[in-house]
């Protein structure tokens, strides 16, 4: 169900939190995408995208981190992420 999604994408979200705390960048990456694509009804979607993409950039996986950035700009061009995502885009993909 929606719920059940939604609850599953919040959990794999904050999880993604507590790891980025620890510094554990990779594991915060991997769980953050996989909390963005959990549910497309998801308002917290961009921010998971997004943040997905800045734990790739912060290891190094550039590549995996422009794509990300690029798809937040196109799925969600109105969220708050989306703001100054052509900077972030830069930054990957320089």
């Amino acid at each position: 169900s929606i719920s059940d999604e939604l609850i599953a994408a919040s959990a794999l979200s904050g999880a993604a939190s507590c790891y980025e705390g620890k510094g554990d960048f990779e594991k915060a990456a991997s769980m953050f995408e996989k909390a963005a694509f959990k549910s497309a009804k998801d308002v917290n979607a961009a921010e998971n995208m997004f943040n997905a993409a800045r734990n790739y950039l912060t290891i190094g996986k550039k590549e995996k981190a422009a794509e990300l950035f690029k798809k937040v700009k196109k799925d969600f061009p109105t969220s708050l992420v989306a703001r100054d995502i052509d900077r972030w885009i830069a930054q990957a993909s320089a």
